[in-house]
């Protein structure tokens, strides 16, 4: 075999090989007709190059001059695979999402939808980010589409739960350049920040988790810090959403004895998550009514009449209580708009006794709120806070009342221990004084209260 047949031979199977592959046959949807074209002539030329007949009759019919300089037809076999390959390579890059392609392209992803077929549909939008965004932003000529087609192809895409999630796993680097772009651009209610977020912050090898969660300085810690008051950006909000997917998918965990020291990975994970909410700006942290439902699947494995029943749930719950309890001490002056505190103890079981034991370990955040150093200047509105919950809070039943102010009468009780929780007016610290005489109020409030129950 010359040379000229194996370079011929090495062209055509270059481009049966791409024929073969599904995912490059899928791709040549999106290709230029005019290249394919062009690509199919070039192999037709190739082909008919081979022929020796056709070399023999352009001899005897015409001198082969007449048509071509000598070397050059010497040379038609490496020009025309040079001239296959290029244009390989030119079809190959275009078969990507292009302005004039868009329809195609919503086609596919459709297609590849409706078969769940998530490898080629993860790869194909993958390659295509950079792209997509710029025809969401309109930095890419359009064509005169419709809008609400690309919103169409927007949704399909990125802004796609499932991709969202896809990224984080097997290419969380491609997720946060995703995330710095649409913050650069201000575009903040996606699909995709939010699940993104969420599915690397359940992930404790994440590279979100181990720079947000362990405190360590970045580029996307500084990015989401900035950022954390904008919906589906919302620090606060996504915290939460892990917390209670990570509960609701190890209930069996949940119901396990804690044993200090011996705290599985996912306790790990949760108390880390638990520990970054603490570290919030309250101003600026949304919680909606999350806490309210992580509690309640924290409580579906606590028995809150048990003086020994200490499940893992329960110590995330007192941890829970302890970090929501300290972004209400941050909020100082504007404590009273950061609410969640009264929110989480108004929504205990209505119909469940609280041991003695559990009511010390859950009241003492709120304890610790009002009477600690870091509070000493906003006693009286703690303490005013700390009364509404009785008084005029909305979601306070009056058979939670009852149990809420037994809880609060055995941690403000002068005889007990110190053990589980501080006994701040037996200190000798600064403002000593003032916190005895609102001890002695909050004891008098909860006291007068039951004489009038």
């Amino acid at each position: 075999m010359t040379l000229p047949d194996i370079l011929t031979f090495l062209g055509l199977l270059i481009a049966a090989y791409g024929a073969t592959q599904d995912y490059i046959r899928l791709k040549f949807r999106l290709a230029s007709k005019f290249l394919l074209i062009a690509l199919l002539v070039s192999f037709l030329l190739l082909y008919v190059s081979t022929w020796q007949a056709l070399e023999d009759v352009l001899k005897e019919t015409c001198s082969i001059s007449c048509y071509m300089h000598g070397f050059l037809w010497e040379s038609r076999h490496f020009i025309l695979v040079t001239l296959n390959l290029v244009l390989l390579w030119w079809l190959y890059r275009s078969l990507k999402l292009r302005g004039t392609n868009v329809k195609q392209f919503t086609d596919l992803v459709k297609e590849l939808k409706s078969e769940s077929n998530q490898v080629m549909l993860a790869k194909l939008i993958n390659e295509n980010v950079p792209t997509l965004l710029d025809l969401w932003f309109g930095e890419t000529k359009r064509n005169q589409l419709d809008a609400e087609f690309v919103r169409e192809l927007f949704d399909l895409t990125v802004d796609d739960k499932r991709f969202a999630q896809s990224v984080q796993k097997n290419n969380e680097q491609l997720g946060i350049e995703i995330l710095k772009i649409l913050a650069k651009k201000d575009v903040f209610a996606t699909e995709f920040s939010n699940a993104f977020l969420i599915s690397a912050l359940k992930d404790p090898h994440s590279y979100v988790y181990s720079k947000l969660v362990e405190g360590r300085t970045s580029e996307i810690t500084d990015l989401l810090l900035k950022h954390q008051h904008y919906e589906k950006f919302d620090l606060g909000l996504n915290l939460c959403w892990a917390i209670l997917e990570l509960v609701e998918e190890n209930s069996t965990l949940m119901a396990q004895r804690f044993y200090e020291g011996q705290e599985p990975e996912t306790f790990k994970t949760i108390n880390g998550l638990i520990s970054t909410l603490a570290r919030l700006d309250p101003i600026q942290a949304h919680l909606s009514n999350l806490p309210y439902y992580i509690q309640k699947e924290w409580l579906k494995f606590v028995r809150l009449d048990s003086e020994e029943d200490e499940t893992i749930a329960f110590e995330l719950m007192v941890r829970f209580y302890d970090a929501i309890a300290d972004l209400q001490a941050r909020a100082k002056g504007e404590a009273l708009r950061f609410d969640y505190l009264n929110y989480i103890y108004s929504t205990l079981p209505n119909d469940e006794m609280i041991s003695r034991a559990k009511a010390i370990r859950l009241g003492c955040p709120y304890i610790n709120l009002i009477f600690n150093e870091r509070n000493t200047g906003f006693i009286e509105n703690s303490f005013k806070q700390f009364k509404e919950l009785f008084e005029s809070y909305e979601y306070t039943l009056d058979r939670n009342k009852e149990n809420l102010k037994q809880m609060f009468l055995v941690l403000l009780d002068k005889q007990r221990g110190r053990g589980d929780c501080e006994d701040w007016i037996h200190l000798t610290n600064s403002g000593n004084k003032k916190k005895n005489e609102t001890w002695d109020q909050m004891i008098a409030f909860l006291n007068n209260g039951n004489k009038h129950g």
